[in-house]
């Protein structure tokens, strides 16, 4: 199955995919007996989040664990592949079988990009020139502290 048919079963499922970078399956858990596991079982991962979501009887069943909170991700050896999410005394697993290593990736390649210096030398430069337009008087109060907030990404 294509990412493009899974987003729109997601989208069908009442999922909001608005900031999703990655969207996939996850294979149901064998020890589950009960009868709301036959929905699909959906992991999403977002610029901020990832997450693991079921539609059920009784309403949307989720887990999910910010991106900065995230200290590892492991990818299990064997037939059915998981891909364990660690955070801050917490863990979500995916079985998701040959996608694994894929899904492992892109979420240490965000994990990378939330550790990495936020402050950038050219950060610091649009805030001098920000503070200059603002002590000149060429921009207002709440356009200085608005763009400072997107500079800074607060």
């Amino acid at each position: 199955i294509t990412e493009e048919k899974i987003r729109a079963k997601a989208i069908r499922s009442g999922l909001d995919l608005t900031d999703v970078v990655y969207v996939f399956t996850c294979i149901p858990d064998m020890k589950d007996k009960s009868l709301q596991s036959i929905n699909t079982i959906f992991g999403i991962i977002t610029n901020s989040k990832v997450g693991k979501y079921q539609k059920r009887i009784t309403g949307l069943v989720s887990e999910e664990i910010p991106i900065k909170n995230v200290t590892s991700v492991d990818v299990s050896k064997g037939l059915l592949k998981k891909v364990r999410v660690h955070a801050l005394g917490n863990f979500i697993d995916f079985n998701v079988g040959i996608e694994a290593q894929k899904i492992a990736d892109t979420i240490r390649g965000l994990i990378t990009n939330e550790s990495s210096p936020k402050n950038s030398p050219d950060d610091v430069s649009q805030l001098e020139r920000l503070g200059s337009l603002y002590e000149k008087g060429l921009i207002t109060k709440s356009e200085f502290e608005k763009k400072k907030r997107d500079i800074l990404g607060i």
